[in-house]
C-alpha cells in the first residue's frame, strides 16, 4: 500500500501549500522580487526527493524486515497451534497427505543437539502415543504408523533461508492398506514437512540484499528448492538403476549387493538379462538361469529366491530420505538354508523395503549450487523423469530471475514516481491559480494513478512467463517517462510566463 499512500498524500500536501500560496499572492511576492519558478519549486523538489528516498528505503528495507519479524511468529504460531490441537486429542494435518494424532505433547526449547547434523534444531516437540497416517489425493487413508513415542524438531537454516519440521518415530510399526500387509521399519521413520511462509515465497516481501543473494543463490526460494529436491530424487532413482545394470554388466556372475530393511541383511541379486521398462528394471531368465537373490544375515546365507522373472523398482518418497528399492518376484521357488533347504512355490512374491548401500539422495540434496545440481542431471537426461525434473527446475529458475528484475526495477520506478507526481501536482497548483484545490488534486491523483497502474501492468508484464521481460520493463518506466512528461509541460508553460 505504500506505492498509492505516498505519492497520493505528497501530492495533496504540494496542492493544499501551492495554492495557499497562490491565493495569498505569496507566489506573486516572490515573482515581483525576482525569484524564478524554479526558485519557487525548489522546496518541492526537496519534498519530492524526500518521498523518493523514503519510499526507497521503505521498500527495500524497512518493510521487508517487518515481514522477517512476522515469519518468526508465523513459525512460532506453527509449533503453538500443533500441540495444542495434539493435546486436545484432536488430529493435525501436517502436510496435505500426513496426518498426526497423540496422546500427549510437550514443548522444549532448548532441545539436544543432533550430532552430524548440518542445521541444529531450534525447537523440540516431544509427543506420546503416536499414530501417523499417510494419506491419497482425495484423503483417503492409504498407510498407517504408530509408535510409543515421537520428535517433531523444528529447523530453520538461516543460509537457505527455510524452515521445516521433522517427525521422528521411535520402535514403529506400519502398515499398508493398498498391499494389505504390515511394514518393516529398517531405522526410524523420519517424515520432513516445510514451514509454509507467505512472506518468503514472494520477492515481493524480501529485501534489496536478500533479493541480490536470492539472484545469486536461487536455492534459497522454497519453490526453486522443492523443485531441485524433486531433480535430485529423480537423479538418484535413475543413478541407483543404472549403477544395477552396470554391475551386472561389468562380468558374468557378479551380483548387485543391496541393503535389508534391518541392519546386518543384506541381499545379492543376480540377473542373466535385464531390460529397461520405462522407470524400472525388468529380470528375466536365460536358458539355465534364473533370476536369483540370496539373503544373508550376520554374513550367512540365510534364504535363496529363485524366479523366471522379477521386476525392479525404485521408490522415492520424503524428501532427504534415500530411495527405496522394491523387487516383485514372478514363479519364484524360496529356499529356507537353514531348514535343510526346504523350498516353497510362489506364483509372485514381494521382497522386503531395500536400500542402496551407500547415501545417493543425501549428497544431491546438500547441494547449494543449482548450476552443479543441472550439470549432474544432464548426464541422466535419457530419462523421462530426469529430464521433466529439469525442466521444472529449468523454469522456476527463469520465472524467479524475471521476479526478481521485475521487483527491483517496480521498487525503482515507484520510488521515482514519487518526485515526478509532486513536482507535477507542484507546477499544476501555481499555473491553475483560479481553480479550486480540489480541482486541481483530482488531475494529480489522475496522473498518480495512472503512473501506478502502468508501473504494476508493466511489473506483472515483466513477470509473465511468456515473452521478453524487456518488454515489460519497459512499459514499467513507461509510467514515470509520462509522469515526467507532463510535470516538464508544465513548468514549460509556466517559464512562458
Amino acid at each position: 500500500m505504500i506505492q498509492f499512500t505516498l505519492p497520493f498524500a505528497g501530492a495533496f500536501a504540494c496542492v493544499l501549500v501551492f495554492s495557499r500560496l497562490v491565493a495569498d499572492n505569496e507566489i506573486a511576492a516572490c515573482r515581483a522580487g525576482g525569484m524564478s519558478y524554479g526558485l519557487i519549486l525548489l522546496p518541492a523538489l526537496f519534498l519530492g526527493g524526500a518521498f523518493m528516498l523514503g519510499m526507497f528505503l521503505l521498500s527495500n528495507w524497512i518493510v521487508p524486515r517487518f515481514f522477517n519479524a512476522a515469519e518468526h511468529t508465523l513459525e512460532k504460531d506453527v509449533t503453538q497451534m500443533l500441540v495444542s490441537q495434539l493435546q486436545k486429542g484432536r488430529p493435525f494435518e501436517l502436510r496435505d497427505d500426513l496426518v498426526v494424532y497423540a496422546s500427549g505433547a510437550y514443548v522444549d526449547d532448548a532441545p539436544p543437539h543432533i550430532e552430524g547434523a548440518a542445521v541444529q534444531p531450534t525447537r523440540l516437540i516431544m509427543l506420546r502415543g503416536v499414530a501417523v497416517g499417510m494419506l491419497d489425493d482425495h484423503h483417503r487413508m492409504i498407510g498407517d504408523a504408530t509408535a510409543e513415542q515421537a520428535d517433531i524438531y523444528l529447523f530453520r537454516d538461516t543460509q537457505r533461508d527455510r524452515s521445516w519440521l521433522t517427525l521422528r518415530l521411535s520402535n514403529a510399526q506400519g502398515y499398508d492398506a493398498q498391499r494389505h500387509r504390515s511394514i518393516a521399519f529398517s531405522e526410524q521413520p523420519v517424515y520432513n514437512i516445510p514451514v509454509p511462509s507467505p512472506f518468503r515465497d514472494q520477492p515481493r516481501f524480501q529485501g534489496w540484499l536478500e533479493l541480490r543473494r536470492l539472484s545469486r543463490e536461487p536455492i534459497r526460494y522454497d519453490k526453486v528448492a522443492d523443485t531441485s529436491d524433486r531433480a535430485a530424487r529423480a537423479i538418484a532413482r535413475e543413478w541407483i538403476l543404472r549403477s544395477m545394470v552396470t554391475t551386472w554388466r561389468s562380468g558374468e556372475g557378479t551380483p548387485v549387493r543391496i541393503m535389508g530393511p534391518r541392519e546386518g541383511e543384506r541381499y545379492l541379486v543376480w540377473a542373466p538379462r535385464w531390460s529397461r521398462a520405462g522407470d524400472r528394471l525388468e529380470l528375466s531368465a536365460q536358458a539355465n538361469q534364473r533370476v536369483s537373490i540370496e539373503y544373508l544375515t550376520g554374513g550367512l546365507i540365510s534364504r535363496r529366491y529363485e524366479a523366471a522373472s522379477a521386476e525392479v523398482e525404485v521408490r522415492v518418497g520424503e524428501p532427504r530420505t534415500e530411495p527405496g528399492i522394491e523387487i516383485k518376484l514372478h514363479d519364484a521357488h524360496v529356499v529356507n538354508e537353514r531348514l535343510e533347504g526346504r523350498g516353497t512355490e510362489l506364483s509372485e512374491w514381494t521382497m522386503p523395503a531395500m536400500h542402496w548401500p551407500q547415501p545417493v539422495l543425501q549428497p544431491l540434496a546438500r547441494l547449494t549450487d543449482v548450476n552443479v545440481l543441472r550439470s549432474t542431471a544432464a548426464r541422466f537426461a535419457t530419462s523421462r523423469h530426469v529430464s521433466m525434473a529439469l525442466e521444472r527446475l529449468d523454469n522456476q529458475l527463469r520465472k524467479l530471475g524475471r521476479k526478481i528484475v521485475a521487483e527491483l526495477h517496480e521498487r525503482a520506478a515507484t520510488a521515482v514516481g514519487c518526485l515526478l507526481i509532486v513536482l507535477f501536482a507542484s507546477a499544476l497548483s501555481l499555473l491553475w491559480r483560479g481553480q479550486l484545490p480540489l480541482v486541481i488534486y483530482f488531475w494529480s491523483f489522475l496522473v498518480a494513478a495512472i503512473n501506478v497502474l502502468i508501473v504494476q501492468s508493466g511489473e506483472n508484464l515483466a513477470q509473465a512467463s511468456r515473452g521478453p521481460w524487456i518488454h515489460g520493463l519497459v512499459v514499467l518506466w513507461t509510467g514515470a517517462a509520462v509522469t515526467a512528461a507532463a510535470a516538464a509541460v508544465m513548468f514549460a508553460v509556466l517559464a512562458r510566463r
